[in-house]
């Protein structure tokens, strides 16, 4: 049987540009958790927020070997991802993982993983192991082995996982013991000495403080975002600018943008099974949602579904205005699904909206209005899917303005 070979690039530590910003506040936090023998460091945000190049400078400053992986959906197949973590381990330290390379075709995955924490506790070199773009790991397989791991990791081992979404790792177990750093997307944020940095030192903008201040409250400090507000000062469509065109653009700046579209299209939108592209397009006419206004909206019996699904995907509930083309609605963040969304026409909807619904109107349809109202209880039962399990997204009392990133 052949064996696909490894891609070396796949182990090696990101290049990142030399002009980034540095963050000395969350480098200490990080380093704070080694210094404690905390057993992982959980860095967990939407895309676009820089946790890789956080990762990046925070172990390049420190004195321990690093085994870095960058996983992708390739991954999910566990012998290929015991393969990379083999080989990636050993590559940071020779003495780990070499006879395991190429084992006895007898050995089982669980063998072959003992072997290579009892190489780890051997070595004790205190080897750093940063696990990035976890979240593209769905095969519970994989998590099972990485849990193993952290529980019967040897003493100065420390594992790092940067990723869109929390894993299925015993991270509440941890958190009670002491035993993990957490950096996430509120500490990922730019704050506005770092805001004015990057415009004026990565991106070479001159601006005054009161627009980096209107940019970073517009993308409350969502890296990308800035970035993408600057890209489009540079390069302004049809010519140069006129004298005011900058405080123009920093005053109109929104999640309509066409660089921020383009960017949530690739990242966000495209990454979801088609069904859940139409759920998000389909209710992103929707100020607030919930799984019984969803369902009415859309016609569809999942949406309580569907709703779960999204939940560890989004990163926070704040409403977000901005002015896309085609609805004149409230809109949520800007990451948010809704945003590209809106900007397609209907047409690409799998279903046809509602008959009669006209949000610059305000009129709905006969089977919306009653779902918008205070006292509002489905007359018929739920869905199994909403029977099975008690849900925050079950009645319209809890449902919220989102945004969604996957």
């Amino acid at each position: 049987m052949t064996v696909e070979p490894l891609l070396s690039t796949k182990l090696q530590i990101p290049v990142t540009r030399p002009d980034r910003i540095a963050r000395p506040r969350l480098v200490t936090r990080l380093s704070e958790g080694l210094r404690t023998a905390r057993r992982l460091t959980l860095v967990s945000a939407p895309p676009g927020f820089g946790k890789t190049t956080l990762i990046h400078d925070w172990v390049a400053g420190i004195d321990r070997p690093v085994a870095w992986i960058s996983l992708d959906e390739g991954d999910n197949d566990p012998a290929r991802f015991l393969r990379y973590l083999i080989a990636a381990l050993s590559q940071a330290d020779e003495r780990i993982g070499r006879t395991l390379l190429h084992p006895p075709p007898s050995a089982s995955p669980q063998e072959l993983l003992i072997a290579l924490i009892n190489d780890l506790a051997a070595a004790g070199s205190g080897l750093l192991l940063v696990l990035d773009d976890y979240h593209a790991i769905r095969n519970f397989a994989v998590h099972e082995r990485i849990g193993f791991l952290l529980a019967n990791q040897p003493p100065g081992f420390h594992l790092v996982i940067g990723t869109r979404e929390d894993p299925p790792l015993p991270l509440a177990r941890l958190r009670a013991r002491d035993q993990i750093t957490e950096i996430r997307e509120h500490a990922l944020r730019f704050t506005i000495d770092e805001g004015g940095a990057f415009f004026s030192r990565t991106m070479g903008l001159a601006l005054p403080p009161e627009s980096v201040a209107t940019l970073l409250s517009r993308t409350e400090g969502w890296i990308t975002g800035l970035q993408l507000a600057g890209v489009a000062l540079r390069q302004p469509v049809g010519g140069p600018r006129h004298p005011k065109a900058a405080d123009e653009f920093v005053a109109a700046f929104a999640g309509d943008d066409r660089y921020v579209v383009d960017y949530l299209m690739a990242e966000v939108l495209e990454r979801e099974p088609g069904s859940v592209r139409d759920f998000l397009r389909q209710t992103s006419i929707l100020e607030r949602l919930s799984a019984p206004l969803c369902g009415a909206l859309t016609g569809r019996e999942d949406s309580l579904d569907v709703l779960e699904h999204l939940e560890p995907r989004t990163s926070s509930w704040c409403p977000w205005t901005t002015a896309a083309s085609g609805f004149a609605t409230t809109c949520c963040s800007p990451r948010c699904c809704a945003c590209p969304s809106r900007r397609r026409s209907r047409s690409s909807f799998t279903g046809e909206p509602p008959v009669g619904w006209n949000p610059t109107a305000g009129s709905n349809p006969p089977r919306i209005t009653p779902v918008l109202l205070p006292n509002y209880r489905p007359a018929r039962a739920q869905p199994v899917a909403a029977r099975r399990r008690p849900s925050r997204w079950s009645s319209r009392s809890v449902s919220a303005s989102w945004r969604c990133c996957a």
